[in-house]
C-alpha cells in the first residue's frame, strides 16, 4: 500500500459519512412524511452536495500523481486535504431537520435558521478546494478552474450572510450550472494532465 492509499482511507471515511447523511435524512423525512412540511430548496442542495461530492472523489484518482506530492509532503498538507471533505460532512449534516420523535417540522423555518452555518461550511471548503489544488496541482490562481470556484465563492458566501428566498434559489440555479461546466470543462483527466505539463 502507498502512502497515497494509506491517507485516502481517511478521505473515504468522511466521503462515505457525507454521502450516507444525505441519504439517510432524506429516507427519515419521507417516513415522517405526516410530520414534515416539506420545502424543495434544501433537496436541490442536497442533489448539488451529491454531484460535488462525487466530482471530488472522481478528480481524487484523476489527480493521483499530484496529490500524492502534495498529501504525504507535511502533517499541515494532509490536514488542508481533509478541510473540503470535513465541511462538506459537515453541510450535510445541518442541511436536513431532525426529524426524531413526533413533533411537526417545518423545513423552510429550518433552512433559513441554518443557512449561515450550512452556506459558511460551503464558503469554507470551496476556499480550502481552490488552495489545495493551486498548491498540487501547480494551478494559476487564474486558472479558469479557479476563476469559476471564485464565482461559487462569492456566491456561496452572499447566501451565508443572506436570508432572501429569491437570492438563494438564484444561488441554487448559478451553483448548478457552475457544477455542471465544471464537470464538462474541467475533470477531464487529458485536461489536468495537459495543465500539469505545461506548468512543469
Amino acid at each position: 500500500m502507498s502512502r497515497f492509499d494509506y491517507l485516502l482511507v481517511l478521505l473515504a471515511i468522511l466521503a462515505g459519512l457525507a454521502l450516507t447523511e444525505i441519504l439517510s435524512d432524506i429516507a427519515k423525512l419521507c417516513r415522517a412524511a405526516e410530520h414534515v412540511s416539506f420545502y424543495w430548496l434544501p433537496f436541490v442542495w442536497a442533489l448539488l452536495c451529491f454531484l460535488l461530492l462525487v466530482q471530488w472523489w472522481w478528480n481524487l484518482w484523476t489527480w493521483k500523481p499530484y496529490v500524492h506530492e502534495m498529501m504525504g509532503a507535511s502533517y499541515p498538507a494532509f490536514l488542508l486535504s481533509l478541510v473540503f471533505p470535513t465541511f462538506l460532512y459537515a453541510a450535510c449534516v445541518l442541511l436536513f431537520p431532525d426529524v426524531s420523535g413526533d413533533n411537526a417540522i417545518d423545513m423552510r423555518k429550518h433552512y433559513f435558521q441554518e443557512h449561515s452555518w450550512f452556506f459558511g461550511c460551503c464558503t469554507i471548503r470551496m476556499i480550502t478546494l481552490t488552495i489545495g489544488n493551486s498548491i498540487s496541482l501547480k494551478m494559476s490562481l487564474f486558472h479558469p478552474e479557479n476563476l469559476v470556484r471564485y464565482f461559487a465563492i462569492a456566491v456561496l458566501s452572499s447566501c451565508a450572510f443572506i436570508a432572501n428566498e429569491r437570492l438563494h434559489i438564484a444561488a441554487a440555479a448559478v451553483c448548478l450550472a457552475l457544477l455542471v461546466i465544471f464537470i464538462a470543462f474541467f475533470s477531464s483527466p487529458m485536461a489536468h494532465l495537459r495543465d500539469h505539463d505545461r506548468s512543469a
